[in-house]
């Protein structure tokens, strides 16, 4: 979804000299001390000559090997050189806490499904899904497609939408870790850094895997994680390499191959500052029946039929506070990563409207969602339950009190009339 980023004041919090060519341009090193991290955070803005786009830092982890710190980027910035002279920048942030949201779709699909990619059926139609890789024709079935199916039956795929009200991205770490994909790499022991490295030829593309990805695996010690993604090497044979911010424990000069697992335990909410207004809810230590609204402003009026096209109502939307120390960092310790929900619900109705920003000087889409939290649409499905047999007997099966109805319905009776 296109949305047009908030303008943010920035202020330099360190400069130091830095090398981008030994790293191909992922990633940039900084001489020193392992006592001594360099003054850098997650997050911070990279600005220099030669850097034109905007590049964040993902990653800082201290190289035995070479004896530097590794400073990870979000993306390549291409050999712009070994001395560097590179700020690094912070928001100028005078917000003391941020509102994060995760909103959970189900969009829904036909045939054809793309293959690899996991489903759950919603409504037979005319497909066999179990041609396709699902264990049964069931609704509620949950399946990895290994085929493109045919037919008129539906199936459902959730989609995850991470923003804040804070300036920029923040990455927070999960309560259960993500398994993102198990592969079978080849492990070197022995000198020159390939100990840092994973190599494959088997699997041309290594999907799944991103920087600052855990890795789990024999040979793999506690705590490694994915700091660069090399799609080209210099070793005859092999196609993609995995570079690693501690080395493998394999056998000096020999070669393993190995199952290996990746698991993110971290989710990055995109930053959108003032563009996200959230309604208040109200939170007691309790659970409490409340509603309240989230509004997206700033969306390209081009991609508004993106919304239109996504199965917004009845989508699950989270919510947590998250607060900031005076440098503007978020505030690790307690609840969840540092966050504390204050809010579980569904969307149950939303609205598409177009304002004027002054900022930009266009027009921008604004999508509002009321959402309510689970007691509420709980004590409404029970209140507002049809005055037919069926619909009272979901709810107490040996309540007979609405048997009759049916018949009644067919009846005409011609209450005043003179016979």
């Amino acid at each position: 979804m296109n949305v047009i980023p908030p303008v943010q004041p920035i202020i330099i919090r360190s400069t130091y000299i830095c090398d981008f060519d030994y790293f191909y341009g992922d990633s940039c090193g900084i001489y020193g001390t392992s006592s001594i991290q360099p003054n850098i955070v997650i997050g911070d803005t990279v600005v220099a000559s030669g850097i034109s786009s905007t590049v964040t830092v993902t990653n800082i982890n201290w190289d035995t090997l070479d004896n530097w710190w590794v400073i990870t980027l979000s993306q390549s910035v291409g050999s712009i050189g070994s001395s560097v002279s590179v700020n690094f920048c912070t928001l100028n942030n005078s917000i003391r806490y941020a509102d994060f949201v995760r909103l959970t779709t189900r969009n829904r699909y036909t045939a054809p499904f793309t293959i690899g990619q996991e489903y759950t059926i919603l409504s037979l139609g005319t497909t066999d899904f179990t041609s396709i890789g699902a264990s049964s024709n069931t609704i509620g079935v949950t399946f990895t497609a290994t085929g493109v199916g045919s037919g008129t039956g539906v199936a459902t795929q959730p989609k995850e939408y991470l923003f804040s009200t804070a300036p920029s991205a923040i990455t927070v770490k999960n309560s259960t870790p993500t398994s993102t994909g198990t592969y079978v790499l080849d492990l070197y022991g022995g000198t020159y850094g390939y100990e840092y490295f994973l190599y494959s030829a088997t699997d041309p593309q290594l999907s799944g895997i991103e920087i600052g990805q855990t890795v789990i695996g024999n040979y793999i010690q506690a705590g490694t994680q994915v700091i660069a993604f090399l799609s080209a090497t210099s070793e005859p044979g092999y196609d993609w390499a995995i570079q690693l911010s501690l080395p493998t424990t394999t056998p000096s000069n020999t070669e393993v191959t190995e199952t290996v697992s990746f698991y993110d335990f971290y989710e990055t909410f995109d930053g959108l500052g003032q563009l996200v207004q959230i309604g208040a809810a109200t939170r007691d230590i309790k659970s409490t029946a409340n509603e309240t609204t989230f509004t997206l402003v700033g969306i390209d009026t081009s991609m508004l039929s993106l919304v239109l096209g996504t199965d917004i109502k009845g989508s699950m939307i989270e919510a947590w506070h998250g607060f900031f120390d005076t440098s503007g960092a978020l505030i690790t310790t307690g609840g969840t990563g540092g966050l504390y929900k204050y809010f579980t619900g569904y969307i149950n109705s939303f609205s598409i409207t177009e304002q004027w920003m002054d900022e930009v000087r266009m027009y921008v889409g604004a999508v509002t969602v009321n959402a309510s939290a689970i007691q509420i649409i709980l004590r409404n499905r029970v209140a507002g339950r049809y005055t037919n047999d069926a619909s009272w007997k979901f709810f107490t099966p040996t309540d007979n009190s609405m048997g009759r109805v049916a018949f009644i319905s067919t009846i005409n009776y011609y209450f005043g009339k003179n016979t």
